[in-house]
């Protein structure tokens, strides 16, 4: 996925969290599996880059009107569906549907994903950003362990050397 992805999910906007199954539907187009309704084929690179992403975007301030209708416009037409719809379409990135669907990844290595954090672009803003952070990556960690325990982000992330040591001492 690496920076098309991204690119893609920034230009869709808010619109492609509008449902579980628009954002899933989304993220299996642009997954490198292709595979929509999959997610058992997703790296743990593409996955901390999602989660990085969706906790800059939806800790910023909130989109106006015309944007949001635009974004839904932009989803529909991706999707080739007409189940986003203008009059809906949400002006923030929805967190719950987000967190719902990174449970899909039970499959995934998510001490990976924690590791994945280490990329050139990963820097963490501000305390709204590291707790959207934490709370996707347990969503998914959490789902994927399946035993009804809550999991965080591993101690050893901020132990470990990093390649990007600026993102590493934002996380902190």
């Amino acid at each position: 996925m690496e920076g098309n992805g991204i690119r893609i999910l920034q230009d869709l906007g808010p619109a492609c969290t509008a449902s579980i199954n628009t954002l899933r539907s989304t993220l299996g187009r642009i997954m490198s599996d292709g595979q929509p309704g999959n997610p058992g084929n997703a790296n743990p690179t593409e996955l901390a880059r999602l989660i990085h992403f969706f906790a800059a975007v939806s800790s910023k301030p909130t989109q106006d009107t015309a944007s949001s209708s635009l974004s839904s416009a932009f989803v529909g037409v991706y999707l080739n569906t007409t189940d986003v719809s203008a009059s809906t379409a949400p002006s923030e990135w929805n967190l719950e549907v987000i967190a719902t669907v990174m449970q899909d990844y039970v499959n995934v290595n998510w001490k990976a994903v924690a590791r994945s954090f280490d990329f050139p672009q990963f820097k963490v803003r501000d305390v709204r950003h590291a707790e959207v952070i934490h709370f996707l990556y347990r969503s998914g960690a959490t789902a994927a362990l399946n035993t009804g325990q809550i999991v965080v982000l591993p101690i050893t992330l901020l132990t470990e050397d990093w390649v990007n040591r600026e993102g590493q001492l934002s996380l902190l």
